[in-house]
């Protein structure tokens, strides 16, 4: 973690894990009770709701950068929401800024958590 970030919360550790187990909830992991990628307009047009995020994430193209998927099983090379989370989607073509946007980032362990789900095959 960055110098002046602050921690996340237990409930946001706990969404997050969520969010790799099940490969849902990424808004949550964004603060408290705001959901960033629900609603009429979320960013990318990632709806995450717990009914649809598996299907929004896995072998769809990803909005930004449209030559690689969001998640491909198996491959965290190639899934641009793992790039995201990694702040270095500039170096595959990407754009935009790291994930989650505005918020303290993920730690080292949240983040190999999250490329052992993609690479265990991003099961639901």
């Amino acid at each position: 973690m960055a110098l002046g970030q602050a921690q996340l919360t237990a409930g946001q550790r706990n969404d997050t894990q969520t969010w790799i187990n099940r490969g849902a909830h990424l808004g949550r992991i964004q603060g408290r009770d705001r959901n960033c990628h629900v609603g009429n307009s979320p960013p990318a047009q990632l709806y995450l709701s717990a009914a649809l995020a598996h299907a929004q994430l896995v072998n769809i193209a990803a909005q930004e950068l449209n030559c690689m998927k969001r998640v491909t099983p198996n491959n965290t090379a190639q899934s641009y929401l793992f790039h995201k989370v990694q702040g270095d989607q500039s170096t595959v073509g990407g754009t935009g800024g790291q994930m989650p946007a505005g918020r303290p980032q993920l730690t080292a362990g949240q983040r190999n958590d999250s490329q052992t789900w993609i690479n265990g095959g991003a099961q639901p």
